[in-house]
């Protein structure tokens, strides 16, 4: 839902996402628009003083001015892509050098259709990392869990990092692959765990913690502010 909302003479777009946590969330986007996640039924009165409350970090994120960059977080670590030709490529590879996610392309790629190559391999790539770090996980700690997986699935989601459906399904969030390797761990026994108890009671959060003793360390390292690639926004 969009509208416009005037904060001390400065009007600017109002974007509210209904999300499944139960606490709110607020920033302003690269576009300048006012971003506000709340739970479905929380009270418009409740998040009006909510932006009252936070009116001047809201102008101040409003009038900073965005820096324009290419870098972004992989696995943990901030890092840039870098670019190379090379005619010894059949079309496009990437891969991780360094503090750099080298992409080598053959020079001969038609120009019309050579960007949507090069980024068609770019978002590959950062599927296959995440999934075989999540089938890496779920062979290990599948011992703890004892419960078939029918399907796993790797999409870009909006606001959830994983879910596990009644079927035994598994859905990742793309995006997981800016954190680093044990923050990836711990989301993938999450969702396992939620194959035995579909819910957050005290038993699932006892089997997380039998799994992941510091999982509560790994879980709040999904809190913070992470510079996602273009490509999977």
């Amino acid at each position: 839902m969009i509208s416009r909302i005037k904060i001390q003479n400065i009007e600017m777009d109002l974007l509210i996402k209904n999300i499944t946590k139960k606490s709110l969330k607020i920033y302003v986007s690269e576009d300048k628009k006012l971003v506000i996640h709340k739970p479905k039924d929380y009270p418009m009165a409740k998040v009006k003083n909510f932006i009252l409350k936070n009116e001047k970090n809201i102008i101040e994120e409003f009038n900073k001015e965005k820096e324009i960059t290419n870098d972004f977080h992989f696995l943990g670590e901030e890092i840039d892509y870098a670019y190379k030709e090379n005619s010894q490529v059949m079309n496009v590879d990437v891969k991780k050098l360094g503090n750099n996610l080298l992409v080598v392309y053959n020079k001969n790629l038609p120009e019309n259709i050579k960007k949507e190559i090069i980024e068609k391999e770019q978002i590959n790539f950062f599927y296959k990392e995440l999934g075989d770090l999540i089938l890496k996980y779920v062979e290990k700690h599948k011992i703890h869990i004892q419960k078939n997986i029918n399907i796993i699935k790797i999409k870009n989601l909006k606001s959830r990092w994983g879910s596990c459906s009644s079927k035994n399904n598994l859905n990742f969030n793309i995006k997981l692959i800016c954190f680093r390797e044990e923050v990836i761990e711990y989301v993938v026994v999450h969702e396992m765990c939620h194959l035995v108890h579909m819910d957050h009671s005290k038993e699932f959060w006892r089997l997380v913690e039998k799994i992941l003793p510091d999982y509560r360390v790994r879980k709040s390292e999904l809190s913070k502010k992470i510079k996602i690639p273009e490509l999977l926004k």
